[in-house]
C-alpha cells in the first residue's frame, strides 16, 4: 500500500500545474485510503506538501525535493497540468481531495509554527 500511496505522490509531485487564488495557500497531505484502509500521512512517515501562491504559481515539496508549479482553478475543482499529464482536485470544505484509481488523498491546509521552522 504505501509503494502505491509513494507512486501518486510522486506522480502528483511530476504533474503539478494549474488553481485561484480562493484555494491560494500551502497544503499538507493529511490522510487517504487506499486499497479500503484508512491512513495518516505521519503513519506512513510520508511528508508532502504544496503552496499555490495567489500569482497562479507555487511549488511541491517530498522530503527533500521541490517542484515549480503553476495553478488554475474552476468551481468546485482545481486542475493541475505537467508534462506527464493532468490531475484534478475536488473542494471539500477547506480541504484540496485527489482521487486516483479507488484511493483518495486529502490535503489540509496548512502552516509552518515557529517551532518548526526552527
Amino acid at each position: 500500500m504505501k509503494r502505491k500511496i509513494a507512486a501518486v505522490l510522486a506522480a502528483l509531485i511530476l504533474l503539478l500545474a494549474g488553481c485561484t487564488k480562493a484555494v491560494g495557500g500551502t497544503y499538507k497531505l493529511a490522510r487517504g485510503t487506499a486499497e479500503g484502509k484508512s491512513w495518516s500521512a505521519e503513519s506512513l512517515g510520508m511528508n508532502f506538501s504544496f503552496t499555490l501562491e495567489d500569482d497562479g504559481i507555487g511549488h511541491g515539496q517530498y522530503n527533500s525535493q521541490i517542484v515549480d508549479l503553476i495553478w488554475s482553478e474552476s468551481g468546485n475543482t482545481v486542475t493541475v497540468e505537467g508534462k506527464f499529464g493532468t490531475l484534478e482536485f475536488t473542494k471539500s470544505g477547506k480541504n484540496l481531495l485527489l482521487h486516483d484509481n479507488g484511493s483518495v488523498l486529502v490535503f489540509e491546509p496548512y502552516t509552518e509554527t515557529e517551532s518548526e521552522s526552527k
